[in-house]
């Protein structure tokens, strides 16, 4: 699948659209993901930060294409 339906797709994939979440881009190898979590009322928690859940929910699904497609992943902060 391209990746540029996988984001059309994803962006309206109801855990995302329900969260607030949207993805900006994902790189043609699927190496890098962009995605971006807009603070609302409906994912804040009591102290005014983001909810946790919303924060997992950003960015659990990627975290399982980089396992099946046994790619090295960079996270912030790795050279």
């Amino acid at each position: 699948m391209k990746a540029n339906l996988l984001k059309n797709l994803m962006n309206i994939w109801p855990p995302f659209m329900g969260a607030g979440i949207k993805i900006l881009r994902i790189a043609d190898d699927y190496r890098e993901v962009e995605v971006t979590l807009k603070m609302r009322w409906f994912n804040k928690n009591i102290v005014g930060a983001h909810f946790g859940g919303s924060l997992y929910a950003m960015i659990d699904p990627f975290h399982l294409f980089h396992v099946r497609l046994k790619k090295r992943v960079c996270l912030p902060g790795e050279e």
